[in-house]
């Protein structure tokens, strides 16, 4: 089983609050907060349905096991060389040892990320995640982010502001967001944890 903790969250947002208010066309100031909320859940829904982040943050991924090949996917990327650590628990230990670089190759050239363990360690199989990959994920730059991904976002913002109420079937608060899951099509990651 594979599971994904946030350790440090984004400290702004992937997408500008001005981005929504140019497409809803308000110039005051009195709803920012209510706007930036309606952001916040626009970007979550989008980071879940696309299966990667937008905002960098640094990410601890646990794992139960190494896989008969040695090769662990990171799906929850993109993945950053700097910060990256990989750490085990041992045949009979309770604490993390951290992996050298020199034991694993990092393959991050897409937003999902690979592992190959060129010398696996002995990991405790009597303990629960004793693999743990701690990493930096999602764009320092968020300029890199797809501008249909971003239009995305701002389209699924604009419909929690102006139809709060709205308990459609697609969406955490019942929402249907279909144009804006047609923007996101193409950036889906569509690789399923093992």
């Amino acid at each position: 089983m594979t599971r994904y903790v946030t350790v440090n969250p984004p400290s702004g947002l992937p997408v500008t609050l001005q981005s929504l208010k140019d497409n809803l066309q308000i110039e005051h100031t009195e709803k920012d907060t209510f706007l930036t909320e309606c952001l916040e859940t626009a970007i979550e829904y989008a980071e879940k349905k696309l299966g990667w982040y937008m905002g960098s943050r640094t990410m601890a991924m646990y794992r139960d096991g190494i896989p008969a090949d040695n090769i662990i996917q990171v799906t929850r990327g993109p993945v950053a060389a700097s910060g990256f650590k990989f750490e085990y628990i041992s045949f009979g230990e309770t604490a993390y040892t951290e992996l050298s670089a020199d034991d694993y190759q990092l393959d991050q050239e897409e937003r999902s990320a690979r592992i190959l363990l060129t010398d696996p360690p002995t990991i405790n199989t009597e303990r629960l995640s004793p693999v743990k990959v701690t990493y930096t994920a999602g764009y320092t730059d968020t300029d890199l982010i797809p501008k249909q991904v971003k239009k995305a976002v701002v389209l699924v913002a604009t419909e929690l502001y102006l139809n709060p109420e709205n308990k459609g079937e697609n969406f955490g608060t019942g929402i249907r967001i279909t144009t804006a899951d047609r923007l996101m099509r193409d950036y889906v990651n569509d690789h399923i944890d093992d």
